[in-house]
């Protein structure tokens, strides 16, 4: 029987721990971006069901609520508070009217392009580009 050894973090000391290994699963061949796109089929309720999106330097936390409204928190990656912290800089609300459609769901981080499809039958696509922030 092959065994492949895992750390393990104790007590802030790394140990290593042996585990049998009874089957290796083949890696699966990812043949486009796009197939490592992240969808959602139904709307998160409130920010602990956020999808991130982010440029390198301005970020977002987007996610939508049972009634349609398309929430998201913006960031910066050079504002820091006095505890040398990233807060977040603002929340955004965007009700629609008519409002989101909530029971044929779709929500889709497009990796390629790096946007959130929401609903892009009905809803534009949310993008970041550039956000000036003076301190």
């Amino acid at each position: 029987m092959k065994r492949q050894l895992f750390p393990i973090a104790f007590g802030g000391a790394l140990i290593a721990h042996a585990a049998p290994v009874t089957s290796l699963l083949p890696a699966k061949v990812v043949n486009s971006l796009n197939d490592c796109n992240l969808t959602w089929d139904s709307p998160s309720g409130d920010s602990f069901g956020l999808m991130p999106l982010g440029n390198g330097d301005v970020g977002a936390n987007v996610w939508v609520e049972n009634n349609g409204d398309l929430v998201f928190y913006l960031n910066k990656v050079h504002a820091f508070d006095a505890g040398h912290l990233l807060p977040k800089l603002g929340r955004v609300r965007l009700r629609l009217d008519p409002a989101l459609d909530t029971t044929d769901f779709h929500q889709t981080l497009v990796l390629r392009d790096a946007t959130i499809d929401v609903n892009p039958e009905r809803c534009p696509s949310l993008w970041l580009t550039e956000l000036d922030i003076a301190a």
